[in-house]
């Protein structure tokens, strides 16, 4: 059983690199950066309450 190698080009270092048209544009990343906040003040606001309510 021979072993294939498959030769990579590695001249940008190892990592994954993908096409340009399949990153997120900014207005996505708005979008998702104000769902994000929206969830951490969420959080927040549930353990203020629940915390608040031990007392």
């Amino acid at each position: 059983m021979s072993m294939t190698t498959h030769n990579h080009d590695t001249s940008l270092g190892m990592g994954v690199y993908f096409a340009p048209d399949d990153y997120v544009g900014i207005m996505r990343r708005f979008v998702i950066l104000i769902i994000d906040f929206a969830v951490l003040i969420g959080v927040y606001i549930l353990f203020a309450a629940l915390l608040g309510s031990i007392d």
